[in-house]
């Protein structure tokens, strides 16, 4: 099941439909009659390089988007259960989120956030308390690229090049080009483009089961590359994303986290965790506006 719900986070997991997690279609070429070069400029080469763009600033807004979540969560008591980051197969799927325990705080009180949980009882934290799966991706950023990539204006392209005194030939080749005068890339980290979704143990039974998969992950044996006799280990899991996981612990009283990262393996299963839960509820609706 795992390749079919890393698919699914892809699929499944990510709540994507199969549109969705399709690779983008062929960009188009530049229409009939393009001169090859415009100023000097190769015009299918600063074609390609804009589309690169377009694929970094999708990626780049999906995890700049949960920048701050992270930097509250890391200075505050949150008990947190995991934090993920998706480099998916293709441009435009990739996701970021985490699951974590929220609590039903007064909203003038800064103490909560200092002290977390370790002020209430196991009845308060049983009445007050829930845990929260979060997920961020930039589902329509592929439309707006592919738009913007039929609509590449060559003329424009070259004179913005110029502007920035990027020379033709090698120079151009070379360079990594930031296209932000050409095309604003704020759409992309924007509603409705950017999408955030939450799953809560108040509404959705998974999560039980959820986190006893966390808990109870095994690491198995370490094989240290190039030392002993080399084991037979699990295979990767074809075309499935790159997945880097952090998970949260607390041992003999004190917090610790690890991190994976790779296609198979602990990461892996530690995403499976996720993929129940989406499997098995809804998300919350949006809040209204």
């Amino acid at each position: 099941m795992i390749r079919a719900a890393l698919s699914g986070l892809a699929f499944l997991s990510l709540g994507l439909t199969a549109a969705e997690a399709a690779p983008p279609p062929v960009p188009p070429g530049l229409p009939d009659g393009t001169p090859e070069t415009i100023e000097g400029y190769d015009t299918a080469a600063m074609q390609r390089h804009f589309i690169r763009w377009t694929e970094r600033e999708a990626a780049k807004a999906v995890r700049e988007s949960v920048k701050s979540t992270e930097l509250m969560l890391s200075l505050g008591s949150t008990v947190r259960v995991l934090s993920f980051s998706i480099l998916g197969d293709w441009p435009y799927t990739d996701s970021v989120g985490g699951i974590e325990q929220q609590c039903d705080y007064d909203p003038n009180s800064i103490m909560p956030f200092i002290v977390g949980t370790s002020a209430l009882s196991a009845e308060e934290i049983a009445e007050k308390c829930y845990w929260q799966l979060r997920v961020n991706d930039a589902r329509d950023a592929k439309s707006f690229a592919a738009k913007w990539i039929a609509d590449f204006d060559p003329q424009r392209a070259a004179d913005y090049l110029k502007s920035l005194g990027i020379k033709p030939g090698k120079d151009l080749m070379a360079r990594t080009i930031d296209w932000s005068g050409y095309q604003d890339p704020a759409v992309l980290g924007e509603a409705p483009t950017l999408r955030t979704r939450i799953w809560t143990s108040r509404t959705c039974d998974a999560f039980p089961a959820a986190l006893d998969k966390v808990e109870s992950i095994s690491l198995g044996n370490l094989n240290i590359e190039n030392y002993g006799t080399p084991s037979e280990t699990a295979p990767a899991i074809a075309h499935s994303p790159w997945l880097t996981v952090t998970a949260y612990s607390i041992n003999a009283g004190s917090k610790a986290s690890v991190e994976f990262s790779g296609r198979a393996g602990a990461p892996a299963t530690l995403l499976d965790a996720v993929d129940s839960i989406i499997a098995a509820c809804e998300p919350l609706p949006p809040p209204a506006k």
